[in-house]
């Protein structure tokens, strides 16, 4: 017995099956896009949520760690951070700036961070989104595209891309009348893949929207900067360098008070200086293989006196 012959399919038999099976893969897959609203990875939801149960956990159940500056109990840098508050409390005239800071899941309790420290000290200006709180990523959003369709921009996004702007050239863009509005920099907080990550979701939600994503940078001379935390934690590149440092920096570019930003760069000294002290951090020097030859990572001179205490 042979075998049957199949009947040959005509063209718009091939339509209506291609149609089928588009309609199948979108009735399975699972969506993520909704009404202006990428979601994330599942994967992405669940260590979000596990890191924040974990640090509800450490902070509030246990209270082995400290809420505001991270550290353990033992270690509690609070005191300073309210002494520093306090001047910057009765600081006449409030710098016109707001920060967002967006921390990855994985800085949250880093000891080795320095973005929080400055919402310590500084909580009118600052504000925060977790990397998978996608309620208050939403909210971003929702106001970066009103400022666009308004043509009042005032948040831009920190990453240092090849289609970002310098801070200095979209705040010379701004229309007149809103030139004097206090600008929001979104400032991602991560390991530099970890904010590409964020970066990349940022841009996504804003193409969906319809809208380009106000990216910034900040303008360094050779594109390079010496990273205020040379000889404690690698710098990765010629251009990364820790959050804080970037936002005092972006603060400088934006013609913020040269007072209010030298007494931030020396807040971030005395932090760096106590976690090595204290021998919370006991310092890396080292460059990575790559940038070995590209990068002067020798420590500043108040942390190279930080270390040989802490070693001693």
């Amino acid at each position: 017995m042979g075998i049957p012959r199949l009947p040959l399919l005509h063209q718009s038999d091939f339509i209506i099956l291609f149609t089928v099976k588009c309609f199948f893969i979108n009735m399975t897959a699972k969506p993520r896009l909704d009404n202006f609203k990428v979601d994330h990875h599942e994967t992405l939801h669940t260590s979000y949520k596990a890191k924040m149960e974990w640090w509800k956990n450490e902070t509030d159940v246990e209270k082995r760690r400290c809420k505001v500056c991270w550290l353990r109990s033992h270690q509690c840098y609070c005191d300073v951070l309210q002494q520093k508050r306090s001047k910057y409390e009765a600081w006449d005239p409030r710098p016109n700036i707001n920060v967002c800071i967006y921390y990855n899941p994985i800085e949250i309790a880093r000891t080795a961070n320095t973005a929080h420290s400055l919402e310590a000290t500084c909580p009118w200006i600052c504000s925060n989104i977790v990397y998978g709180d996608l309620a208050n990523e939403t909210a971003l959003l929702d106001d970066i595209e009103a400022e666009y369709r308004e043509n009042r921009p005032q948040t831009c996004i920190m990453f240092p891309s090849k289609d970002a702007k310098l801070l200095s050239e979209w705040m010379g863009a701004r229309p007149a009348a809103h030139s004097d509005k206090p600008i929001r920099l979104v400032m991602l907080d991560g390991t530099f893949p970890g904010a590409s990550r964020q970066a990349k979701y940022l841009m996504n939600c804003c193409a969906v929207r319809g809208i380009p994503a106000p990216l910034v940078k900040l303008d360094l001379e050779g594109d390079a900067c010496k990273s205020a935390v040379a000889g404690v934690m690698y710098q990765p590149g010629k251009d990364k360098i820790c959050t804080y440092q970037a936002i005092v920096m972006a603060m400088e570019q934006a013609k913020i008070d040269p007072l209010f930003c030298r007494s931030l760069h020396q807040d971030l000294e005395d932090w760096i200086g106590y976690i090595l002290r204290t021998k919370v951090k006991l310092g890396k020097s080292k460059p990575r293989n790559s940038m070995k030859n590209e990068m002067d990572v020798t420590p500043t001179a108040f942390i190279a006196e930080a270390l040989s205490v802490s070693v001693n």
